[in-house]
């Protein structure tokens, strides 16, 4: 199973876009500082997860909701997102 996940930053005030096949592990990585491009924002806030069976179909759903899709750059403005009825929404 692997997840596209939307992170949430208020000291940052930015989103983060990911995928990933454990996204629990993964959102604590971002809050221990572990990644780079989102060490500067913590602490980061789950916002949104959506399953997918294979790794390709959650890289390819990650692509199609990051404006400007870049490997090295997957922080986006949250003024530019359209949220997906049949995703899983957390709290």
């Amino acid at each position: 199973m692997y997840q596209v996940y939307i992170i949430y930053s208020e000291h940052k005030d930015r989103y983060y876009v990911g995928a990933t096949g454990g996204v629990i592990i993964r959102l604590e990585r971002h809050n221990e500082g572990w990644k780079h491009s989102t060490k500067s924002g913590i602490p980061w806030e789950l916002k949104y997860v959506k399953n997918f069976e294979s790794k390709s179909e959650s890289l390819r759903w990650e692509k199609h909701i990051t404006p400007d899709y870049s490997p090295r750059n997957l922080i986006v403005r949250k003024a530019k997102w359209k949220w997906e009825r049949k995703g899983t929404v957390v709290p």
